[in-house]
């Protein structure tokens, strides 16, 4: 994987040249592999070329301000932002799918100061074009679903590990996982039913409303599947729950003198920041060394999952 520096304290241009310099080789590379039909326009819509595809020199191209926000998310929780180039990618992606639509819709004439696709190519080109991009969005975040599954499970983990921990000190659960659970049900059914990560349920989306991403809001139909499939459905996430569950509690019984000492710190001083945190819990797994982002290995538990259970 290629290493991208991080951010660290930069102005806006700084940050939008180094998001650019990460995200138009892997944008370009999969834009190329549209048919040439719709590659064509996405590249003059992109700027990168005039209509009759010839490279424009003169490109004028968006800020990247939604791909510089998913790189820098990645390295706020300690990520290296390279890892987070696809998602990058699939934002940006989605964002054009949507500004081709405004443009017929709006009838604007004039994009990235020069004629709009649709007004060179046509409405239902433009359109058409705008709707691949979005499929293609879908296509580049699936070639990287094993992480995307091993890293929704482990955030699925952290939300229980609040819950698991109450469980474990005090052997009783309280309302204040509510919240928790809903984040980690709903992401868990989302794994299920939208992106295809069940084995037994399989590569199939299961939707129980149309979603339009243009317009931003569902328009609630009736499902589309069997009571048979839904009880599957259910089943699994629970599954995913319970899994998730018993790790949290298994990695919190194995650190519970940790979990102790770092209960008794916050008793005496109700916050505690992240170097008090770190000497009782150690290093994040994602820990950082001098300023790069590094893998550790597991050495404490989930800080906000040990003050959950006061």
């Amino acid at each position: 994987m290629t290493t991208i520096p991080p951010a660290a304290v930069r102005s806006a241009d700084a940050i939008h040249l180094w998001t650019r310099s990460a995200v138009d080789p892997a944008l370009r590379a999969a834009v190329a592999t549209m048919p040439d039909s719709m590659r064509l326009i996405a590249e003059y819509h992109f700027g990168w070329s005039d209509e009759d595809g010839q490279p424009a020199p003169d490109a004028v191209t968006g800020k990247a301000d939604r791909p510089a926000l998913a790189m820098l998310t990645a390295e706020a929780v300690g990520a290296p932002a390279a890892a987070a180039v696809p998602a990058a990618v699939a934002v940006e992606l989605v964002h054009n799918f949507a500004l081709l639509r405004d443009d017929v819709i709006d009838g604007d004439l004039t994009r990235r100061h020069r004629a709009s696709a649709w007004a060179v190519f046509g409405s239902n080109a433009a359109i058409l074009t705008g709707d691949a991009l979005l499929t293609l969005a879908f296509d580049v975040v699936k070639g990287h679903s094993e992480a995307a599954e091993r890293m929704l499970t482990e955030a699925s983990q952290h939300l229980l590990a609040g819950r698991a921990a109450e469980k474990l000190i005090y052997d009783e659960t309280t309302v204040g996982a509510e919240n928790d659970l809903e984040r980690a049900t709903q992401m868990a059914r989302r794994m299920v039913m939208s992106w295809g990560m069940s084995e037994r349920i399989g590569p199939v989306s299961y939707k129980l409303s149309d979603e339009d991403p243009f317009l931003g809001r569902e328009i609630h139909q009736q499902r589309q599947f069997s009571e048979h499939t839904m009880e599957l459905i259910d089943e699994e996430v629970a599954r995913i729950l319970r899994d998730q569950s018993d790790r949290a509690t298994d990695q919190l019984a194995r650190q519970r003198n940790k979990l102790a000492e770092l209960a008794e710190r916050l008793l005496e001083k109700e916050e505690l920041d992240e170097h008090e945190i770190e000497s009782v819990l150690g290093k994040s797994v994602h820990g950082k060394h001098n300023g790069q982002p590094v893998e550790i290995s597991p050495s404490g538990v989930n800080p906000v999952a040990a003050s959950q259970a006061m």
